[in-house]
């Protein structure tokens, strides 16, 4: 009977310890969800079970808050993605208009040279035709001695024709 009682123990122990050799075994392989079962385990073998249960329990609860973690890094990193590619954007086009910007301002450069350039030969022509209307104002003047000059004499023709008819 002593020998029967302690062959079942045996037994016992060894289905017991098996039962926690294979939940070890799975978390070995990333599985925490299985747990031992403490049904008729007795002193040191229930502490064995429960420390192993809580290890499950404890990674378990790690797990869960990395892929919470995780799944807020993600969100994050789609967030700064969307940013990224709004400023990007926002760069390319803020390029165009400085190149919009730089092409008008060239072409305005072009036409004030083009200006400086007809008013710098405007104020050569200016100074000719001032030139000339000096010279025209001379030659006007000169005429008008001239005439003069003619006058005098005619009237002296004439004041001569009067004395050669008297």
């Amino acid at each position: 009977e002593l020998t029967d009682l302690l062959n079942k123990m045996g037994e016992k122990m060894e289905a017991n310890i098996e039962g926690i050799l294979k939940v070890l075994e799975e978390y070995s392989s990333n599985n925490f969800l299985s747990s031992v079962k403490t049904d008729g385990i007795k002193e040191h073998l229930l502490q064995l079970a429960n420390g192993i249960n809580s290890l499950g329990d404890s990674i378990t609860d790690t797990l869960v808050g990395r892929k919470r973690n995780g799944l807020t890094l993600q969100s994050s990193a789609n967030t700064l993605k969307a940013n990224v590619e709004s400023l990007s954007n926002s760069s390319n086009e803020a390029a165009a208009s400085l190149e919009e910007t730089a092409a008008a301002l060239e072409e305005i450069t072009s036409t004030i040279i083009s200006n400086s350039d007809n008013v710098t030969e405007m104020a050569k022509y200016a100074g000719k035709v001032t030139t000339s209307a000096s010279s025209g104002e001379e030659l006007a003047n000169n005429t008008m001695v001239a005439m003069d000059e003619i006058n005098n004499q005619v009237n002296s023709i004439n004041e001569a024709i009067s004395v050669i008819d008297q």
